[in-house]
């Protein structure tokens, strides 16, 4: 787990008027040189997710570059309030069946959705279980 990134940590994020800039405050570090109480300033690059939507505690994944905090894309960080908004945990549909018939058709939706509703609910659970698993092998 800890070779997923260059720096490791829960951050404290406050977000500018535009969500561009992130200004992170450390409040804990499982990899990196970095100190608790650290203040550091990031980019909110929005090329593919996580995209920080919101203010709030963050489990962040990423590297300093030009001393700014860069956020691995399509990486691993996520909200704890929103853990769910990374789709890096949704499922992925299959593709529609040739000749698919309108009622099979509304049943496959209704089976993706309620695998939906289920990362939804787990992506708490693998927050919590993923932060346990971090503050042992620090």
């Amino acid at each position: 787990m800890l070779d997923y990134g260059e720096l490791i940590f829960v951050g404290e994020i406050t977000l500018d008027e535009n969500n561009h800039d992130l200004y992170i405050k450390v409040t804990e570090v499982f990899k990196g040189e970095l100190e608790v109480g650290q203040e550091i300033h990031g980019l909110n690059l929005m090329y593919c997710t996580p995209f920080v939507s919101t203010s709030g505690k963050w489990l962040l994944y990423g590297h300093l570059e030009n001393g700014n905090f860069r956020m691995y894309e399509c990486g691993l960080s996520r909200s704890f309030i929103k853990p769910y908004e990374n789709s890096t945990f949704f499922p992925i549909p299959d593709p529609p069946p040739q000749n698919e018939s309108e009622d099979e058709k509304m049943k496959r939706e209704a089976e993706f959705l309620t695998e939906e509703q289920r990362a939804l609910r787990d992506s708490f659970e693998i927050l919590k279980s993923e932060l346990k698993t971090l503050r042992e092998i620090k």
